[in-house]
């Protein structure tokens, strides 16, 4: 569980940077954000195993990572209705991306 910090920072540093690219939009503009920067993150991590070599283990974990990565977005959006400010719409979704990943991941010494 000690992964549980950096991977719920790094989803974190994702949902603000996508958060505060979708504040100033209209809902449908912002769903679009969302799902853009969801895209590239998928693309990533399918890129890192196909390219860059990391585990293949990624791979099960992509159509995981879709499903938080929706379900985040329509988290934000009701936030952004309810004039959330950023760092709770951050903070939910780091919780919500990085707490079902960081046991996920394998480690190895």
């Amino acid at each position: 569980m000690w992964l549980l910090i950096p991977a719920c920072v790094a989803a974190g540093l994702l949902v603000a940077g996508l958060a505060l690219l979708a504040r100033h939009r209209t809902p449908g503009r912002a769903i679009a954000v969302h799902a853009r920067g969801a895209a590239v993150a998928l693309a990533s991590m399918t890129g890192a195993v196909l390219v860059a070599g990391a585990p293949g283990f990624v791979l099960f974990v992509v159509p995981l990572f879709a499903v938080l990565l929706v379900w985040q977005g329509v988290t934000a959006a009701g936030l952004r209705v309810r004039a959330a400010p950023v760092w709770l719409v951050t903070l939910v979704g780091a919780m919500l991306l990085g707490w079902p990943l960081a046991p996920t991941f394998p480690v190895t010494a």
